[in-house]
């Protein structure tokens, strides 16, 4: 259509959001013509082509392209996601990655329940009485969940390095890593090994990363209403102590604040195939300590 067009239908309606359906890798292109997102195509691609080395340069673009792209695992013309995506643990893998990368979210009918029957346009017929995966509808409802989350909705996400384990094993190219923040300090940390073969490596995130206590279910005693502003980690070995809350099994890690930020090579990891994370990080407190356990009698 040219800018021309899209000039003019904003000339009479300034709100219209315009949105391209892009293909062949032109999604920059017609974003520069003025659409306001274009689907992103791309990412589908190398998300069904298992392109690791694609997949993690595409994430690693620049957010203000990120922002304006439409991310998506079907459409009217692509096939089912639960059968492009052949197993339900890739498919949530698959999810994580794209609906947690910015930008919009487009999600189609029967997806979230894992329909795997194509259903024609001109048709009346939306169900073909396909029973609802149980497993699909789960991984959605935990999905939504953090999509909804503010440091997923508005706060500022980025991809995190990878590297080898110390036996120079190559799976790590398997293991995607993106941190998403927010001013308050909340962050997740989403880590998925893409890939039908376990997967070891490194994770570094960003030195900039805000984190804060406010998400943490350790007992805290300080003024909430002067809580003191979140700031970048320490990068002091032994210094500061993070909690990692997994919202997908809801085990709980520590680790020391300059690991993940690369000390020692950063925080290792052995993942088996298409085993997805998804960590809420925050501070202990640094006036904690354990209680401590009563002792267990003894007959």
């Amino acid at each position: 259509p040219g800018g021309g067009a899209i000039k003019a239908v904003r000339a009479v309606n300034p709100q219209c959001v315009m949105l391209a359906e892009v293909y062949w890798g032109r999604e920059w292109e017609l974003l520069q013509e003025g659409f306001d997102y274009a689907t992103d195509k791309s990412l589908y691609d190398r998300l069904v082509d298992k392109d690791n080395e694609g997949l993690k340069a595409h994430l690693a673009a620049d957010s203000g392209f990120q922002e304006r792209c439409a991310r998506y695992l079907e459409s009217h013309d692509l096939p089912r996601a639960a059968e492009a995506l052949n197993f339900p643990e890739q498919h949530m893998a698959a999810a994580l990655l794209a609906y947690t990368s910015g930008g919009m979210k487009m999600f189609h009918d029967g997806q979230m329940t894992g329909r795997r029957a194509a259903v024609p346009l001109h048709t009346w017929v939306r169900n073909c009485n396909e029973t609802r995966d149980a497993r699909t509808v789960n991984n959605y409802a935990k999905l939504l969940e953090i999509l909804n989350r503010p440091e997923v909705k508005e706060g500022e996400c980025r991809v995190c390095e990878t590297s080898s384990s110390m036996d120079g094993d190559p799976s790590f190219k398997n293991i995607m890593s993106q941190i998403c923040w927010d001013q308050e300090g909340r962050a997740l940390l989403i880590i998925v090994n893409y890939s039908p073969e376990k997967s070891t490596g490194h994770i570094i995130i960003p030195k900039d990363t805000l984190v804060s206590d406010c998400t943490t279910p350790i007992p805290c005693t300080h003024n909430f209403a002067s809580r003191p502003k979140p700031a970048p980690l320490s990068v002091e070995p032994d210094q500061q102590i993070l909690l990692l809350r997994d919202l997908l099994s809801s085990e709980f890690h520590e680790k020391d604040a300059a690991v993940m930020l690369g000390h020692h090579g950063g925080v290792w990891l052995s993942l088996e195939p298409w085993h997805a994370i998804v960590y809420e990080i925050s501070i202990v407190p640094a006036h904690y300590e354990a209680p401590p356990r009563d002792p267990t009698p003894t007959p």
